[in-house]
């Protein structure tokens, strides 16, 4: 009998699998999201909430970008980097810019 890469493959997919099915939820998730008195539990993060938070993290990001874009310019204008890395940068900060003002309109629009 030939024992290949193929048969333990067969061996351990299988194993992972009966072991994923039999373990992946071994309690009910309705339990889990109502409390004692039967009541579903609702978390107080909103959408407009996660907008607001995405924004901020994005706001940070971007000064990051623009003081990357910035120190790449200084780079450029004195001989040290290639003007494709400041070309790169620069879709770079455009890339965060635009993210931020699409979350900054997104939380405005929410209600």
């Amino acid at each position: 009998m030939r024992h290949g890469y193929g048969s333990a493959w067969r061996v351990f997919t299988h194993f992972v699998v009966s072991f994923a099915t039999a373990t992946a939820f071994p309690f009910s998730f309705k339990k889990v999201l109502t409390g004692r008195k039967g009541r579903v539990y609702t978390p107080a993060m909103t959408l407009k909430n996660a907008a607001f938070f995405a924004f901020i993290g994005m706001t940070l990001l971007t000064v990051v970008c623009a003081l990357g874009f910035i120190g790449d310019i200084s780079g450029l204008l004195a001989g040290a980097i290639a003007p494709m890395m400041v070309v790169k940068s620069l879709i770079h900060f455009l890339a965060s810019l635009s993210v931020a003002v699409f979350l900054y309109v997104f939380h405005k629009t929410q209600s």
